[in-house]
């Protein structure tokens, strides 16, 4: 008889392990840990700029003073009404941003390190404001208009002319610089 509740008590606690082992099997197969780490740095740093008046937004892009020469590109977004974007012979005009067949707003200049795109004038079109409103500016900050810009390396020929950006393209290893953090 005493033999018998062993033989029990052992089966019982082999049933006990067996069950939570899959448990912790499936936690050790699933969780790994790594240590240390790479900063990317892709060579380029820009800002975007914005200010909001009278339902105008003035959009320019900075390049940091440490960036490497980039192109440019906007697209803008508002969804109560219609945006009029860099219209000829309006007062914030540049002739330097075009539209392209994407919807896309191309700046046609290289950006150097530390310079300014020259403003993209927002306008929002369609939407009732009251006058007293235009003057109020928290009630024209709630005009939302979203600004997407992206900016890329430019990429130079022989003669050292710059090429025409390829937007389409994506990052290789000739464009990424790995930092460590160790000297070297």
């Amino acid at each position: 008889m005493k033999k018998r509740s062993m033989i029990l008590a052992a089966l019982a606690m082999v049933m006990v392990l067996g069950a939570g082992i899959s448990n912790a099997r499936a936690y050790f197969t699933t969780y790994a840990e790594a240590e240390g780490g790479y900063v990317v740095k892709l060579g380029d740093t820009t800002r975007l700029e914005e200010n909001v008046v009278n339902l105008h937004k003035a959009v320019s892009i900075t390049s940091e003073s440490t960036s490497e020469p980039v192109w440019i590109r906007v697209k803008a977004y508002y969804a109560e009404g219609d945006l009029q974007i860099n219209e000829e012979g309006t007062e914030g005009y540049s002739a330097k941003w075009s539209l392209g067949e994407d919807d896309w707003w191309y700046y046609s200049d290289v950006v150097m390190a530390g310079e300014t795109t020259e403003v993209l004038d927002v306008a929002i079109m369609g939407v009732e404001v009251l006058e007293d409103d235009l003057l109020n500016p928290s009630k024209v900050e709630d005009f939302d208009v979203i600004v997407v810009y992206e900016s890329i390396p430019v990429e130079y020929d022989e003669n050292g002319d710059p090429l025409t950006p390829d937007w389409d393209a994506e990052i290789g290893d000739d464009n990424i610089t790995v930092d460590t953090g160790s000297a070297n």
